[in-house]
């Protein structure tokens, strides 16, 4: 998966996601367990509101994953769903399978549609201007 830097383990600590997270643009970094099924978000803010409440870099960024993220799954979704994300600014989007595993990462920025072509032509009438 070509977008995999947006994936970390659930195992890590706090530092490593300060570290993964000084590496991308964007501020998000998706949660996985070993089987590569979606746990949850972390962002810099999920990241800073912790260490306020008073968690150090050495714990387990369990302590402050966000455990409902958005996701699409692939199986089942709605060009509404992809529409209500990208007008709510959301950039980066896991797309998960029916196990809740993680297939792909959207990036907005640079991935225009979900729409499984690459081009569309729109045609009709008789073709009279063109003779």
């Amino acid at each position: 998966m070509e977008n995999s830097k947006y994936l970390i383990s659930e195992e890590l600590k706090i530092k490593d996601v300060l570290l993964s997270l000084g590496e991308l643009e964007d501020n998000i970094l998706f949660v996985i367990n070993k089987n590569r099924q979606l746990i949850g978000s972390i962002t810099d803010g999920d990241v800073r509101r912790g260490l306020l409440k008073g968690f150090n870099s050495s714990d387990s960024i369990n302590k402050i994953v966000h455990k409902a993220p958005k996701f699409i799954n692939i199986d089942d979704y709605q060009i509404k769903e992809i529409i209500f994300l990208r007008k709510n600014n959301y950039k980066v989007i896991p797309v998960v399978n029916n196990e809740n595993i993680v297939v792909n990462i959207l990036n907005f920025r640079f991935q225009k549609s979900l729409l499984p072509v690459d081009a569309f032509i729109m045609a009709g009438g008789i073709g009279s201007r063109l003779k």
